[in-house]
């Protein structure tokens, strides 16, 4: 049975939270980068769970300018070391393996796609597809990639795709 919150225990529900919720700690890219400029905050259970080992080399396709400027955070950079890692998957069909980004509202998931297009464009894989529900983020999309150096065309919408 849970509790009433008494007005005054504004202490216990505080303590509470952060029993659920952890501040953000990248554990994986500690030497390169600037950290994230937002509070970010996870869930303590998955704090407590250490992200697989990945040998991905990043840095190989990444400008060094990018990293030390901090247009991609470690937390950004996290993700886009993960969803690459996971693009050399090759699954059974013999398509490449994709990846989710699932952050929450301000943690860069628009910059952390378009650190991954760049990274796949470096490697040569020159077909990506970037998929949302908004055609306003059209203009995100196209300020992300030219905020990261990447100057890529962009179709609109799906009926671009005929004329492109």
């Amino acid at each position: 049975m849970a509790a009433a919150v008494e007005v005054g225990d504004e202490g216990l529900a505080e303590s509470a939270t952060k029993q659920v919720f952890s501040s953000y700690v990248c554990r994986t890219i500690t030497d390169r980068g600037l950290p994230h400029p937002g509070d970010v905050a996870e869930a303590s259970s998955l704090a407590a769970v250490p992200l697989p080992p990945t040998s991905y080399p990043l840095w190989d396709s990444l400008p060094s300018e990018l990293v030390r400027s901090g247009k991609l955070s470690r937390l950004q950079l996290e993700g886009v070391l993960y969803a690459c890692s996971k693009h050399c998957e090759i699954l059974p069909s013999g398509e490449r393996a994709g990846f989710f980004i699932g952050d929450g509202a301000g943690v860069g998931k628009g910059r952390q796609i378009a650190g991954v297009v760049l990274d796949n464009f470096a490697r040569g894989r020159r077909r990506a597809l970037w998929l949302s529900t908004s055609s306003d983020l059209h203009a995100d999309a196209q300020r992300d990639l030219r905020d990261l150096g990447a100057s890529l065309p962009l179709l609109a919408n799906l009926g671009a795709l005929d004329r492109g």
